[in-house]
């Protein structure tokens, strides 16, 4: 009850003390003697019915100190609180907010700042997707923004505890995003005549689960990598690194970097690998599925290769079907446990495809850059022609030419994000600057943005 009001009743005689109601300017209680300065104060007791209860609710309700507003939001860069008596029950906007109420946004710990208080209104309502609550794993929840209406590169140390894409997705609720981990058949074009129906239908039930708690629209197709070049870092990896550190006879601490990961939302080494050579198998099965007639002295590369790879596919069909189907239907089996089974009997099978699976995906890249007009990217699919041994670092080039020009079609038709391992991001720095295309490691620019919050903020 406010004091003005509490006035009108017979004042409860209570010690006076701070944060009292007599320190807030109740009614002062009377004395016993006339001497004022010993004087002391006797309580009276309250009333037992119901004009004494009412007393005592009056008193204990004076006495305790009032709820304090924390007041974390602010406009002007920091310096302005919004009126926040508008949100305050019985307020004009008491209750506003769909997504979150506006009085929690008030009365919580996390530091926001916004544009205006119409943006704040926006984003209490869910009609803003490029601000929110970062939260993460272990470095706590951030406020942070990125301009509406421009392209930002994010890159990540993937499945960093103290920030990584995904939680700017999930705390934005954006559409307007390109990521690493969602993959096309045919990003660029076409490249070669081929029905990629049961590539497209596996890829489309990966992405189903790395869309989990992201917001997908149609409209902003979120495939960074084409799936032929990421199927060929599959069977590189297996090739010349699972292969060479001899599964057979490998030590317990290395068999851990090839073994499953814990949860879906975890990242293994192993698991990748696993997962993009069944991709690799996927892709073989397609291509076995098309006609390519006898072979005749006009063929491309890129059909011979087609056709040397559909015939060991079909040669080796049941095999090579039963490692794709087990990998299908596990999501975190890693590379060791899917070729364990028989003493690794599937392993030279699988050599000599990765192999042929290779020389494909170099001819594909070097015809992706023919048909794109991309120089560099013919360059590479050229250069993998010639060296099967290529490390994972060494198939980058070829990889970040396809995010390039993803992150240009991304510039041009209104995304917000593009996420990828920050290695890329660094890789592709002077281009993304020459075309005045922001970009930051999202770790350390979720701290940057919280101290430049800090330093402007005001009491």
């Amino acid at each position: 009850m406010p004091a003005h009001a509490a006035a009108e009743q017979p004042a409860p005689q209570v010690a006076s003390s701070p944060g009292s109601a007599t320190a807030r300017g109740a009614r002062k209680p009377t004395t016993t003697t006339a001497d004022a300065s010993s004087a002391t104060v006797v309580p009276q007791p309250l009333r037992n019915d119901r004009l004494g209860d009412s007393l005592r609710a009056t008193v204990q309700r004076r006495a305790a100190p009032a709820p304090l507003l924390q007041r974390e939001v602010r406009i002007d860069g920091g310096k302005q609180r919004v009126k926040e008596h508008r949100y305050q029950p019985g307020g004009s906007r008491e209750g506003w907010g769909s997504r979150f109420k506006v009085i929690d946004l008030l009365t919580d710990s996390v530091k926001r700042v916004f544009e205006s208080e119409s943006e704040m209104v926006l984003f209490a309502h869910d009609m803003t997707d490029y601000i929110g609550d970062v939260v993460t794993k272990t470095a706590g929840t951030f406020w942070y923004r990125l301009p509406e209406y421009e392209l930002t590169v994010l890159g990540e140390q993937h499945s960093n505890p103290e920030g990584h894409v995904d939680d700017v997705l999930k705390a934005f609720g954006t559409s307007r995003f390109m990521q690493e981990p969602f993959n096309a058949a045919t990003p660029l074009a076409a490249a070669s005549d081929v029905d990629f129906t049961g590539t497209n239908k596996r890829l489309g039930e990966i992405n189903a689960v790395l869309a989990t708690g992201l917001t997908v629209d149609p409209a902003f197709d979120p495939s960074l990598e084409n799936i032929v070049i990421k199927a060929l870092t599959g069977a590189s990896i297996f090739r010349n690194e699972f292969l060479a550190g001899k599964p057979k006879t490998m030590k317990p601490a290395d068999q851990d970097i090839w073994k499953a990961r814990p949860t879906v939302d975890d990242w293994s080494y192993g698991e990748r690998c696993a997962l993009y050579l069944s991709m690799a198998l996927h892709l073989a099965e397609d291509i076995a599925r098309k006609d390519y007639g006898k072979a005749k002295k006009g063929d491309t590369q890129l059909v011979s290769s087609s056709r040397a790879l559909k015939a060991y596919f079909e040669k080796h069909e049941k095999d090579l079907r039963g490692v794709m189907e087990a990998k299908d239907s596990d999501d975190l089996i890693g590379i060791y446990e899917l070729t364990a089974p028989d003493n690794f009997k599937i392993l030279p099978v699988l050599k000599q495809f990765t192999l042929l699976f290779h020389e494909y995906a170099a001819q594909y890249v070097r015809q992706l850059g023919k048909e794109s007009h991309n120089k560099k990217l013919e360059s590479e699919g050229k250069w993998l022609s010639a060296h099967r041994e290529a490390t994972l670092g060494q198939l980058s080039p070829a990889r970040e030419e396809i995010m390039w020009e993803r992150v240009k079609y991304a510039a041009r038709n209104g995304y917000l994000i593009v996420g990828m391992g920050d290695a890329h991001r660094q890789n592709l720095e002077s281009r993304l600057d020459a075309e005045g295309i922001a970009h930051a490691r999202i770790d350390a620019d979720l701290k940057k943005q919280q101290a430049d919050i800090l330093a402007d903020w005001v009491p």
